[in-house]
């Protein structure tokens, strides 16, 4: 540790190296420096699976049959006590399982708690592996009392509780098909994905995907390349695109991803740890949003629409450079309908085809609205619209064409 830069608590080795002061990053190098000094293939979750210093030099031990010879010494006094904790579980009913987890659930719906969750998860966002091992606390202090309530451990200290949950972890998997239900661990949402007080199975615990056990996905990715003669700039989610048709700005903040720019600047990359499939979502919706960034500062995006009349022809006049177009004798009409283009929009009468006009604009959403205030304008209240199907209607709409 104190190679590494950071003072080791010799008082204290249940500390966890987030306390110290380590991110994700850090322990994936202290992984890999360990890895190549024992001359052994960890894994990449190491420091995560044993977050204390004990805990890894424990592990660590062990890779390197070290422990072996201190677990055989100890085996024939841990005998009798190993075989009366397991067989205490073996005579768990599922039952009594789901009794167990209705008490932690009643538990952690305790204002006390749900108070320490939201602050923690305020301090980790969005890191979610820092804030399921920040919580690691917690569930010892919840689940011990219980546990021993329940005649599973005989005391309430630090191990003796990490091994009565792994016990139940256990069972729980051997009742996983027959009842799915005890493997439901209720904890809040920690960063607001769901409805508060509706249940969230933590990383690293088993999770059922069609009726298989699988693990939850670690990292998801998108990325989108930059196109020649764009240049863009990312700095805390907020999204720069400069063309030759101007620039564009998009604010991300609002969303729980990573955005950064790989490959010298050559491509826009969009990640979120531990994503469920519709939050996955969220990474496509980026991409998109920054390739519309790129198209319209590059081409522009086009609205086409058409002038549709039945017996009154409907006239439009363009002013103001293309920033208004007035509209006239809508259904026979004497009032003039005036619609101002959103800033950045223009709008111009077709040259090639009668009873059109196009909407241009380089940002999408700017094109789209301005077509829908012109939509809007000409409806036919209080009519059968079934008949009258007179107005100004989206024809189609993409990238200008050259």
């Amino acid at each position: 540790m104190d190679e590494l830069g950071y003072k080791l608590d010799r008082l204290d080795l249940h500390k966890g190296f987030f306390d110290y002061g380590m991110d994700s990053l850090e322990l994936i190098r202290v992984r890999n420096r360990l890895s190549s000094s024992f001359r052994l293939d960890l894994p990449a979750t190491l420091l995560l699976d044993f977050p204390t210093v004990k805990d890894l030099a424990d592990q660590l031990d062990r890779d390197r049959g070290i422990g072996d010879l201190v677990e055989s010494l100890s085996a024939e006094s841990d005998d009798s006590e190993a075989e009366q904790e397991v067989s205490g579980w073996e005579g768990v009913t599922p039952t009594e399982l789901l009794e167990l987890q209705e008490k932690f659930m009643a538990a952690y719906k305790e204002p006390f708690y749900q108070k320490q969750f939201s602050e923690l998860a305020r301090k980790c966002y969005p890191d979610m592996m820092r804030y399921i091992l920040a919580i690691e606390e917690i569930l010892v202090q919840v689940e011990g009392p219980l546990l021993l309530e329940f005649g599973l451990i005989d005391s309430l200290d630090w191990q003796t509780v990490q091994i009565g949950r792994s016990h139940m972890t256990a069972t729980q998997v051997k009742y996983w098909k027959d009842f799915p239900e005890a493997f439901r661990l209720f904890l809040p949402d920690p960063f607001g994905t769901r409805a508060a007080g509706q249940d969230i199975v933590l990383c690293g615990a088993l999770w059922r995907v069609k009726g298989e056990v699988t693990m939850r996905t670690l990292l998801t990715e998108e990325s989108v390349k930059v196109p020649k003669g764009c240049k863009i700039t990312v700095k805390s989610k907020i999204v720069e695109v400069t063309g030759k048709h101007g620039s564009l700005k998009r604010d991300f903040k609002h969303l729980p991803i990573e955005l950064f720019l790989a490959n010298g600047g050559k491509k826009v990359v969009a990640r979120m740890y531990f994503a469920k499939s519709k939050q996955c979502s969220m990474l496509n919706t980026v991409c998109s949003h920054i390739s519309n960034l790129f198209e319209g500062v590059t081409k522009k995006f086009e609205y086409k629409m058409r002038l549709v009349y039945a017996h009154f022809p409907i006239n439009v006049n363009i002013v103001s450079g293309g920033k208004t177009i007035e509209i006239r004798n809508f259904l026979g009409e004497k009032m003039v309908r005036t619609v101002h283009m959103l800033p950045g929009a223009t709008v111009e009468k077709s040259a090639n085809t009668k009873d059109e006009i196009l909407v241009t604009s380089t940002d999408i959403d700017l094109a789209g609205r301005s077509a829908a205030l012109i939509h809007q304008s000409c409806l036919c209240k209080k009519k059968d619209i079934r008949k009258f199907l007179d107005g100004i209607y989206v024809s189609s709409h993409g990238v200008k064409e050259d």
